[in-house]
């Protein structure tokens, strides 16, 4: 009884396997036994020889093990919504114009309506280049306060341009806004008034001379001489912005007196030099004071004034007639004129009278200096 030939089981990819069997040299029917892929390297086998199974090749790659790890869900947060009064980000934005209003604090007082109707037509022909700088009304939603750009705004309402180009910043401090808006390169520079308002503003914050002076690049004293003119009358302050000597303004503002600071500056403005303005403030001080000295003697009518001149003349008159003697050029005129006495009535008389003229005398020094140190008193003083 012949001996059945021997199969052998051979395990081998399904790759390799277009039909369930694999064909030998031999012809020997081998029956193989599939199995599935798995990520496993795979391995690969030479021709099967009829005298059994080779040996496989081993793998050049070895693989790492994959693990079956759970994706985590990653909530991603909506945005939140962009609220207005936030919208600070430094971003230029086309506002309305009736959304912007001006800062009322503004220390420029003064625009140049010419200057104002050129740059609105540049503005409308070529775009507004320079955006300004607003910063949000905290008590009205919507509204917008102006902190840098004034003249761009004044020029586009002029020129009926109903939007402006801005940007929104944070809304900064009176004094930080206030300095802000001094400093600002406009071209066109603060009216004198106007730049010594702003430091009085400032003092007020309580900023010293010092630190104005150092924030403006300015000296002390410039500060000091443009504070003195916020003493002065309204009429006055306006002369100055329209070219008004600072100077005397300066020299006025030292008078405490608001009538006497306007009648010393009416008599001012009609002179056409610095020194000649300077001379008048004096002389009308003068006068005042001459007059209030004078107006205090109530009981003295217009005509014991009359009366105390006339005797003045007379006496100086006397007087002079006597100096003019021949006898009153020597050192012995009292005794010409006692011995020129007829009797001796006569010489106590002349006794009399002399004392009364010493002490008339005294009087009448007495009251010069006085009036002379009225009149220094009420003088202003002198400023640069």
């Amino acid at each position: 009884m012949a001996t059945p030939k021997k199969t052998k089981t051979a395990k081998v990819t399904a790759a390799e396997v277009a039909a369930q069997v694999i064909e030998t040299p031999e012809s020997t029917i081998i029956p193989v036994e599939i199995v599935a892929e798995t990520p496993a390297p795979v391995v690969e086998y030479d021709v099967i020889p009829a005298d059994g199974l080779p040996a496989p090749v081993e793998p050049a790659v070895t693989f790492e093990p994959v693990y079956d790890i759970p994706a985590v869900p990653v909530t991603i947060p909506e945005p939140a919504p962009v609220s207005h009064a936030d919208n600070v980000s430094g971003e230029i934005l086309v506002l309305s114009l009736d959304a912007v209003f001006p800062d009322p604090d503004q220390p420029r007082k003064t625009f140049d309506r010419v200057s104002l109707v050129e740059t609105g037509n540049n503005i409308r022909e070529n775009g507004q280049l320079v955006p300004i700088r607003v910063s949000l009304n905290p008590d009205i939603p919507g509204q917008y306060l102006l902190e840098d750009g004034e003249r761009r705004y004044q020029a586009c309402r002029i020129a009926n341009i109903p939007t402006i180009r801005a940007i929104v910043v944070p809304k900064s401090t009176g004094a930080e806004r206030l300095v802000k808006q001094m400093s600002a390169n406009t071209g066109v520079p603060l009216l004198p008034m106007e730049t010594a308002n702003g430091y009085h503003r400032l003092t007020q914050s309580g900023w010293s001379e010092e630190r104005i002076a150092k924030t403006f690049g300015v000296s002390k004293a410039t500060v000091e001489l443009d504070l003195m003119l916020c003493n002065c009358q309204k009429p006055i302050q306006d002369a100055v912005d329209r070219g008004f000597s600072k100077s005397v303004a300066r020299r006025l503002s030292t008078i405490a007196e608001p009538s006497k600071q306007m009648g010393a500056f009416q008599r001012a403005e009609t002179c056409l030099n610095d020194k000649k303005k300077m001379a008048a403030v004096d002389a009308y001080l003068a006068h005042v004071a001459q007059t209030t000295i004078f107006n205090n003697l109530k009981e003295t009518t217009d005509g014991d004034k009359t009366l105390a001149r006339k005797a003045w003349g007379s006496l100086k008159s006397g007087f002079f007639a006597f100096k003019n003697t021949p006898f009153a050029k020597t050192k012995d005129d009292g005794l010409v004129l006692i011995g020129a006495m007829k009797s001796q009535a006569h010489r106590i008389e002349l006794e009399a009278t002399a004392k009364d003229m010493i002490k008339t005398a005294q009087k009448i020094l007495s009251d010069l200096e006085s009036y002379t140190a009225a009149v220094e008193q009420s003088k202003p003083v002198k400023a640069a």
